[in-house]
């Protein structure tokens, strides 16, 4: 079995409408109308980008793994080493790059980065999603984790690769407070109880394991 069939297999990530709520969170908060394009990177088994398709837009997805292609043969997902191998598409060609739990398996975050800057058109926008190292219990709990990140070493390597900042910031993992900031002192709340070997089995203990393992927004413009 491979890393995909593993790490995200039925019984330890069930189906939800978290992708769902969460791509349309994306839409609202950080796409310009303009927006039609996606690229997807590190789009694992695709669910993202299904989700992105239903609600319009044109999503291509790019994956190190031959298995995320396996698994959604459907979809248009290219295989690149996204560690040193040149992303497969011509400079200027999405609107938007999303990139969710991906950065943090590669060792040479820098050159991905310069990668994603290229493929992008001009006032294109990158959105990575990544865990908050200085707010997660368990990061290191998958083996494949290489390269932690913090708000100023986000912000550092946007700024760096020329994007024009447009948010950093810290991102509760919990969709009803995403409406509802005013109720995140509940993550103090939930965070008194343990976790549980199978944490997305039930809302609560789901909440308790998300309150322990924060993300944080990084919006780059190019």
């Amino acid at each position: 079995m491979g890393y995909l069939s593993v790490h995200f297999s039925e019984e330890k990530r069930p189906t939800s409408t978290y992708p769902r709520l969460l791509c349309k969170y994306h839409i609202d908060r950080h796409f310009k109308d303009s927006y039609k394009t996606i690229l997807d990177v590190g789009c694992g088994k695709g669910t993202h980008m299904r989700e992105f398709q239903k609600l319009g837009y044109d999503v291509t997805g790019v994956d190190r793994l031959e298995e995320a292609r396996e698994l959604s043969p459907d979809l248009d997902i290219r295989i690149a080493d996204l560690e040193c191998d040149p992303l497969p598409f011509s400079d200027n060609t999405f609107d938007v790059a999303f990139s969710k739990s991906c950065i943090e398996h590669i060792h040479r975050p820098d050159y991905h980065v310069s990668e994603i800057y290229r493929i992008l058109k001009p006032g294109g926008r990158l959105i990575i999603e990544v865990p908050d190292y200085a707010h997660h219990f368990n990061f290191y709990s998958d083996h494949t984790h290489v390269t932690p990140f913090v708000k100023g070493s986000l912000e550092n390597i946007l700024l760096i690769h020329e994007f024009k900042v447009i948010e950093v910031s810290s991102f509760v993992q919990i969709p009803f407070m995403w409406k509802m900031p005013w109720l995140s002192f509940l993550i103090y709340f939930f965070r008194c109880f343990p976790t549980t070997e199978r944490p997305l089995k039930n809302y609560f203990t789901k909440w308790v394991w998300l309150s322990k393992s924060l993300g944080l927004i990084g919006v780059g413009e190019k």
